[in-house]
Order: C-alpha cells, then sequence, then structure tokens
C-alpha cells in the first residue's frame, strides 16, 4: 500500500476496521487507489466474513466482523486478513461472526496460531474450527438480539461523550471560571539564514 495511492479509489477493509463493532462499516474504512484485476481478485461481497490473518499482540490475532448485505460500491480487502464466504443454506454469516468472537471460540483460533515476530493463523485454523450451529431461524432470533444489545451500547457510548465533551464547561461554571479566549495565532520558526539568503519567502512572517 503506496501512500502515494492512498486516500481516494477503492475502499479498503483494514485490520483495524475489524476492532470495531461486530459488523464492519465500509463508511468508515480509507480508500486506495487498485487496478482493476485486484479489485477482481480481493473484491468483497455482502455477507463476506473477515478474520485478521497476523497480529503483534496474540490477542489481536483471528478477531471477527463481517459485512451486512447492502454493498453500495466496490470494497477491497487487504493481506492481513482473511475472508470467509459462508454456506447461507447453514448458517447466518452474523452469527458465525459473533460465534467466532465467543471465548470458546477464540480459545480454539489463538491456540491455533503461530508465534514468531507476530501471531499468525492459516486458513486452515479457521476451516477446522468446530461451530456449534442450531438451526438458521435460531440463529437469527439470537442475531437480532446481540444487535438489538449493541444498538444500545452505542446509544449508551454517544450519550457518554457528549456529557465528556460538556465536562470543561461544567466545571468552569462550577467553580465559577471563565474560559481563555482562543488563540489563533500561528507561530512557527525559521532559520534566519535561510531568509538572508533568498532560500524562502514566507508572507506570514514577512
Amino acid at each position: 500500500k503506496k501512500p502515494q495511492n492512498a486516500g481516494r479509489g477503492t475502499k479498503l477493509i483494514n485490520v483495524y476496521d475489524l476492532y470495531g463493532d461486530s459488523t464492519v462499516d465500509l463508511d468508515l474504512v480509507g480508500r486506495l487507489e487498485v487496478p482493476s484485476a485486484d479489485i477482481a481478485r480481493f473484491g468483497v461481497a455482502g455477507g463476506d466474513v473477515f478474520f485478521t490473518r497476523s497480529s503483534l499482540k496474540p490477542e489481536g490475532v483471528a478477531w471477527s466482523a463481517y459485512l451486512e448485505d447492502h454493498l453500495t460500491e466496490d470494497a477491497v480487502f487487504e493481506c492481513h486478513l482473511i475472508r470467509a464466504r459462508i454456506n447461507r443454506d447453514l448458517a447466518l454469516p452474523g452469527f458465525i461472526s459473533n460465534y467466532a468472537r465467543t471465548s470458546v471460540a477464540r480459545a480454539y483460533l489463538t491456540g491455533g496460531a503461530s508465534v514468531t515476530t507476530m501471531a499468525t493463523i492459516d486458513q486452515q485454523t479457521l476451516c477446522d474450527l468446530p461451530v456449534i450451529l442450531p438451526d438458521p431461524p435460531e440463529q437469527a432470533e439470537l442475531l437480532a438480539a446481540l444487535n438489538e444489545a449493541r444498538a444500545k451500547r452505542r446509544a449508551k457510548l454517544a450519550e457518554a461523550d457528549v456529557l465528556l465533551a460538556a465536562l470543561d464547561s461544567f466545571l468552569l461554571d462550577a467553580l465559577g471560571l471563565v474560559a481563555p479566549p482562543t488563540d489563533s495565532l500561528k507561530v512557527f520558526g525559521v532559520i534566519r539564514r535561510t531568509i538572508t539568503n533568498g532560500e524562502r519567502f514566507d508572507p506570514g512572517f514577512h
């Protein structure tokens, strides 16, 4: 991923995009200019489940998140991830992804990781993961309950963020203090000889 190609182009699912919620939010991922051949090879689809292939810390490996079905544009995934596609006749992608986050599945997956300078899992370790698999209707009920609980958690976190943002004002009011005015003055340093020998000209400075 060359820096000059980042920030525009195709949406790119990265390792850190898996560590947030149980779903990958394509509105929050970065972008990368990639050739059409890579889009064809590494392109994602709704229902794809992703696992972190490698991590500097053992507890970060095999972490899972999935894509919901509504995709509005192309996206690709990068090489530190493994993509799994689920047989929809047997299982819901969201159920499998959430199951892979349970302590039982995590113990199995991290136990199968090889650890050198980084912890790494391979595709076979994922394929061999034993899965407790209820019927699809029961999976859907469990997934709906999990999604409802996570939605409530997100709402509480957003409420806490609002309270924290207002903490400064609350404390200053309680103490009878006034916040100092915002200083918009820009300060920077320049070496004298670069001015005297004509190497640079800074309109703001001059």
